[in-house]
Protein backbone atom coordinates (compact mmCIF):
# COMPACT_ATOMS: atom_id res chain seq x y z
CA UNK A 1 0.00 0.00 0.00
CA UNK A 2 1.30 3.33 -0.37
CA UNK A 3 1.73 5.65 1.98
CA UNK A 4 0.87 9.40 1.67
CA UNK A 5 3.12 11.61 3.74
CA UNK A 6 1.71 15.11 5.16
CA UNK A 7 3.36 18.02 3.73
CA UNK A 8 4.46 19.39 6.72
CA UNK A 9 5.94 16.31 7.51
CA UNK A 10 7.77 16.57 4.06
CA UNK A 11 9.09 20.17 4.62
CA UNK A 12 10.30 19.08 7.69
CA UNK A 13 12.43 16.48 6.22
CA UNK A 14 13.52 17.68 3.07
CA UNK A 15 14.75 21.09 5.03
CA UNK A 16 16.89 19.17 7.46
CA UNK A 17 17.97 17.34 4.27
CA UNK A 18 19.34 20.94 2.95
CA UNK A 19 20.91 21.60 6.57
CA UNK A 20 23.37 18.96 5.90
CA UNK A 21 24.18 17.89 8.97
CA UNK A 22 23.13 14.35 8.53
CA UNK A 23 23.46 12.37 5.57
CA UNK A 24 20.14 11.50 3.34
CA UNK A 25 20.45 7.81 4.50
CA UNK A 26 20.93 8.62 8.07
CA UNK A 27 17.45 10.63 7.67
CA UNK A 28 15.49 8.06 5.73
CA UNK A 29 16.38 5.80 8.90
CA UNK A 30 14.99 8.16 11.18
CA UNK A 31 12.30 8.89 9.76
CA UNK A 32 11.05 5.11 8.43
CA UNK A 33 11.38 7.48 5.02
CA UNK A 34 12.52 5.70 1.34
CA UNK A 35 16.22 8.06 0.75
CA UNK A 36 14.24 8.54 -3.07
CA UNK A 37 11.79 10.35 -1.46
CA UNK A 38 13.80 12.71 1.06
CA UNK A 39 15.96 13.66 -2.53
CA UNK A 40 12.94 14.64 -4.35
CA UNK A 41 11.32 16.48 -1.52
CA UNK A 42 14.41 18.58 -1.45
CA UNK A 43 14.78 19.02 -4.87
CA UNK A 44 10.67 20.14 -5.13
CA UNK A 45 12.13 22.72 -2.00
CA UNK A 46 14.34 24.63 -3.70
CA UNK A 47 12.75 24.73 -7.26
CA UNK A 48 9.46 26.09 -5.29
CA UNK A 49 10.82 28.22 -2.85
CA UNK A 50 11.04 31.29 -4.52
CA UNK A 51 7.07 30.90 -4.60
CA UNK A 52 6.69 31.13 -0.97
CA UNK A 53 7.78 34.26 -1.10
CA UNK A 54 5.58 35.50 -4.02
CA UNK A 55 2.47 33.93 -3.35
CA UNK A 56 1.30 37.85 -1.29
CA UNK A 57 1.87 39.45 -4.12
CA UNK A 58 -0.15 36.94 -6.63
CA UNK A 59 -3.17 37.08 -4.24
CA UNK A 60 -2.84 41.04 -4.81
CA UNK A 61 -2.90 40.57 -8.12
CA UNK A 62 -5.89 37.83 -8.53
CA UNK A 63 -7.42 40.83 -5.71
CA UNK A 64 -6.61 43.97 -8.31
CA UNK A 65 -8.17 41.67 -11.47
CA UNK A 66 -11.52 41.05 -9.39
CA UNK A 67 -11.30 44.42 -8.80
CA UNK A 68 -11.10 45.61 -11.95
CA UNK A 69 -14.04 42.96 -13.08
CA UNK A 70 -16.22 44.30 -10.47
CA UNK A 71 -16.02 47.69 -11.37
CA UNK A 72 -16.19 47.55 -14.74
CA UNK A 73 -19.75 45.53 -14.17
CA UNK A 74 -20.63 48.34 -11.92
CA UNK A 75 -20.18 50.64 -14.86
CA UNK A 76 -22.64 48.67 -16.96
CA UNK A 77 -24.60 48.04 -14.45
CA UNK A 78 -24.98 52.57 -14.39
CA UNK A 79 -25.43 52.27 -17.87
CA UNK A 80 -27.91 50.16 -18.02
CA UNK A 81 -29.36 51.82 -15.41
CA UNK A 82 -29.47 54.99 -17.36
CA UNK A 83 -30.88 53.20 -20.68
CA UNK A 84 -33.73 52.24 -18.50
CA UNK A 85 -34.17 55.74 -16.99
CA UNK A 86 -33.73 56.99 -20.34
CA UNK A 87 -36.45 54.39 -22.04
CA UNK A 88 -38.87 54.84 -19.14
CA UNK A 89 -39.44 58.63 -20.02
CA UNK A 90 -39.61 58.52 -23.65
CA UNK A 91 -42.60 55.50 -23.61
CA UNK A 92 -44.73 58.12 -23.75
CA UNK A 93 -46.26 58.48 -27.14
CA UNK A 94 -44.69 61.50 -28.70
CA UNK A 95 -45.07 62.51 -32.36
CA UNK A 96 -41.33 63.28 -33.14
CA UNK A 97 -38.97 60.86 -31.58
CA UNK A 98 -36.31 63.06 -32.19
CA UNK A 99 -37.31 65.63 -28.88
CA UNK A 100 -36.35 62.99 -26.80
CA UNK A 101 -32.90 62.90 -27.40
CA UNK A 102 -31.60 64.99 -24.09
CA UNK A 103 -28.03 66.08 -24.75
CA UNK A 104 -27.19 67.25 -20.90
CA UNK A 105 -27.43 63.05 -19.89
CA UNK A 106 -23.75 62.17 -19.15
CA UNK A 107 -24.13 58.62 -19.22
CA UNK A 108 -25.90 58.35 -22.29
CA UNK A 109 -23.94 60.16 -25.49
CA UNK A 110 -26.55 61.94 -28.32
CA UNK A 111 -25.39 58.18 -30.69
CA UNK A 112 -26.54 55.99 -28.23
CA UNK A 113 -29.82 57.73 -27.34
CA UNK A 114 -30.56 58.25 -31.17
CA UNK A 115 -30.25 54.12 -31.63
CA UNK A 116 -32.06 53.33 -28.40
CA UNK A 117 -34.96 55.35 -30.18
CA UNK A 118 -34.47 54.14 -33.38
CA UNK A 119 -33.68 57.26 -35.26
CA UNK A 120 -30.41 58.48 -37.22
CA UNK A 121 -28.33 61.23 -36.06
CA UNK A 122 -29.11 63.17 -38.99
CA UNK A 123 -32.81 62.83 -38.05
CA UNK A 124 -31.97 64.37 -34.65
CA UNK A 125 -29.59 67.31 -35.71
CA UNK A 126 -32.21 68.10 -38.86
CA UNK A 127 -33.89 71.58 -38.33
CA UNK A 128 -36.95 72.35 -40.25
CA UNK A 129 -37.23 75.14 -42.38
CA UNK A 130 -40.32 77.16 -43.22
CA UNK A 131 -41.40 76.75 -46.76
CA UNK A 132 -42.76 80.68 -47.96
CA UNK A 133 -46.10 80.76 -49.31
CA UNK A 134 -44.82 80.33 -52.85
CA UNK A 135 -43.58 77.13 -52.31
CA UNK A 136 -39.74 78.27 -51.88
CA UNK A 137 -37.72 77.36 -49.34
CA UNK A 138 -36.91 80.16 -46.61
CA UNK A 139 -32.98 80.38 -45.52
Amino acid sequence: MKKIYEDGFKAKVALEALKGDKTINEIAQQYEVHPNLIGLWKKTLLENASELFGRKNKKDEDTQQKEAVIEELQKQLGKAHSERGFLKKSTSIVRERGGLVEPEIEELNIEEQCKMLNISRSRYYYEKRDINVEGRMRY
